[in-house]
């Protein structure tokens, strides 16, 4: 698995990819999109196993059981405001921790030490602040902690023992924290918000079904709603809801007949639609766009593959999605006025959307990813 940042977009500058310290610049995007591929399983030739060869290297030496304990790994990328740095969690140390490297490149800088481990690491919109979720000894009754995102001392925000605190998700206004909520002896995730200020921690949302969860997707840009998903915990049912910051009310976006899946990933900039994954189109998972003021659904993929919606760019006059076809992950950008749909040229593998909150700098001229 290695990390990239890359992709060349109608809106943007020449970008580039980086496979650990290799660079390459990007030139143009394939051409060929979504619809060069077979449309799903029906129409997929069946690979003769005779045909399937592997390389190999006799040179090569058995792995050591004890070489699988050095496995390290790379999560949760974060883009800084100014775009500069980069946060991340990794283990390289041999604990889970969070990590920053400057976006040009560079020795990355530990940012928290720690024996407990970091995740889900996201910048204060004025990019002085740094939150994240933190364990004790992998209870995964996680707090919300603080750090100067120049280094300094660590600050539990939370302090709950016998409740799960996870995805800390800025308002842009930097004064809340929208957080996905559950006691310990709970069953179900609630939505919560904590005050930056007074460090207040209040709940948003009351499920009463012993079955659903709730996780944030996305602020309004003017703070008042929080857009949310809200799903049945077989993941065989799902929609996705606006919930007013003051009252609490929610409102049902895609509401529906039967079971049917509908996840929300990214906010368009002006806050007026959703770029959704859904399996309402005939059972099988595609990307749409949801017009929040009408409930409208535009359709951007039509395939019996499974895709899955990405982020939005920082103008929205572009977005992304991943495509699971066939046992291989491509991610592919498109371009909102025509729908036109560019495949990354990152080669055959597990080419997926690796940042937390969005995958696209701010800026709009790179993006974060993982290879493999």
């Amino acid at each position: 698995m290695v990390a990239w940042i890359g992709g060349c977009y109608p809106e943007t500058l020449p970008m580039k990819i980086l496979r650990v310290v290799a660079s390459v610049c990007l030139g143009v995007l394939s051409s060929a999109g979504l619809w060069a591929q077979s449309t799903g399983p029906d129409d997929r030739r069946i690979t003769d196993p005779n045909s399937v060869t592997s390389t190999q290297n006799p040179r090569a030496r058995a792995i050591p059981f004890e070489d699988l304990y050095f496995t390290r790994s790379l999560s949760d990328a974060s883009w800084s405001p100014n775009g500069e740095e980069i946060l991340f969690t990794t283990n390289m140390t041999g604990r889970q921790n969070l990590w920053k490297v400057r976006a040009a490149g560079g020795w990355p800088v530990q940012l928290v030490q720690s024996d407990e481990r970091q995740t889900t690491g996201t910048w204060s919109p004025d990019g002085k602040w740094i939150v994240f979720q933190q364990d004790i000894g992998g209870n995964e009754l996680w707090d919300i902690f603080a750090v100067p995102s120049d280094g300094g001392e660590v600050i539990n925000l939370t302090n709950t023992p016998d409740i799960r605190e996870e995805s800390p998700r800025w308002s842009r206004d930097g004064k809340s924290i929208a957080l996905n909520y559950k006691p310990k002896e709970g069953t179900v995730y609630d939505l919560a918000l904590l005050d930056w200020a007074t460090h207040k921690v209040s709940k948003l949302t009351h499920e009463a079904s012993p079955n659903h969860n709730w996780n944030s997707v996305a602020w309004s840009p003017d703070g008042n709603t929080l857009y949310a998903n809200r799903f049945e915990i077989s993941f065989t049912d799902a929609d996705v809801y606006a919930v007013d910051v003051a009252s609490g009310h929610t409102s049902n976006l895609t509401s529906h007949q039967g079971k049917v899946l509908n996840f929300a990933s990214s906010l368009s900039p002006d806050g007026k639609v959703l770029l959704i994954s859904s399996n309402s189109k005939g059972g099988y998972q595609n990307v749409a766009l949801l017009d929040i003021s009408t409930r409208k659904v535009t359709w951007v993929t039509d395939t019996k593959w499974e895709a899955n919606s990405g982020d939005f760019s920082p103008t929205g006059r572009s977005f992304t999605y991943t495509l699971n076809a066939d046992g291989l992950i491509d991610t592919y950008v498109v371009d909102a006025s025509s729908m036109h749909a560019d495949k990354l040229p990152l080669g055959d593998g597990l080419n997926t959307l690796a940042a937390d909150t969005n995958s696209f700098s701010p800026s709009g001229d790179r993006e974060f990813g993982s290879a493999g």
